[in-house]
């Protein structure tokens, strides 16, 4: 084993990428000995086990990040090589989320590639939006108006240019906590369950199946999520929302649902 002095390699590409103009240079770094020293890199191995692989290691980077302050760590001479060839793919501005190939988002880590966009901290706030428009939309226009008591709430939304499947992921994965209070509060209990499946459409062949593959890694029933490689107009030429059809006005409905997509659609039609 090659035991190279990794403080010393940290802080001679530090300089070089704060002299670059490198972002979070020293985060870089240390993202990057943990792939060199971490992740699964034989190039015979089938793809979406290396992709599992990597996905369940990088959970233990923080730990990798607190013995390595302690010297610890004996890297040889292979993952030398690939740690400094990575550092050289970040100089030329390459993000480090498409180096390594995984990323964090809400506390779950997603597989990304230069096929997709890059999670976002500011994308958060579409999810927490999400769940405010759904909660909305229970209470205005299916409890009140429908009287869906003591059943389970079946819900269906689209997500039109589905990427890496992250938004809609991550609200199939904690919509149950976000909703709890609708079947766990006995004096204003409503329902005994709600379940909700996402339909997620691209154009983009690459995105879709990137999108399953970060559905795989999290573990979703297939029941709840599903992908299709068609473009907007082509969904509804299918008719997918007809079996779903409420009259009821589409300005009333604050998210583009099964509930009003339909109503909208006869009512343009009625206007012609």
């Amino acid at each position: 084993m090659y035991n190279f002095n990794s403080q010393k390699y940290i802080k001679y590409f530090y300089r070089i990428f704060k002299v670059k103009g490198i972002s979070e240079p020293n985060t870089s770094l240390k993202f990057l000995l943990f792939k060199s020293k971490y992740f699964f890199n034989k190039v015979n191995t089938n793809k979406n086990k290396l992709i599992t692989i990597n996905h369940n290691r990088l959970k233990s980077f923080s730990h990798f990040n607190k013995t390595l302050k302690k010297q610890k760590i004996k890297f040889n001479e292979r993952e030398k090589r690939i740690f400094i060839e990575d550092c050289f793919k970040r100089l030329n501005h390459f993000p480090i989320q498409y180096i390594l190939k995984q990323w964090f988002f809400r506390n779950k880590i997603f597989y990304v590639d230069y096929n997709v966009l890059i999670p976002r901290i500011e994308t958060e706030k579409i999810i927490d939006i999400a769940f405010e428009e759904m909660d909305l939309l229970i209470n205005k226009h299916i409890i009140d108006k429908f009287s869906c008591l003591n059943e389970t709430l079946e819900l269906k939304f689209l997500e039109i240019g589905i990427g890496s499947g992250i938004i809609s992921i991550s609200i199939l994965k904690e919509y149950q906590y976000y909703f709890k209070h609708y079947f766990e509060d006995q004096k204003k209990k409503s329902l005994s369950n709600i379940s909700l499946k996402c339909i997620g459409i691209d154009i983009n062949e690459k995105c879709c199946l990137v999108s399953n593959i970060n559905s795989l890694l999290l573990k979703l029933p297939e029941k709840e999520f599903e992908i299709k490689n068609i473009s907007f107009e082509e969904l509804f030429e299918k008719d997918q929302f007809s079996n779903h059809k409420i009259n009821q006005s589409p300005e009333d409905n604050p998210i583009s649902s099964k509930v009003d997509i339909q109503a909208s659609k006869e009512e343009s039609d009625s206007s012609k």
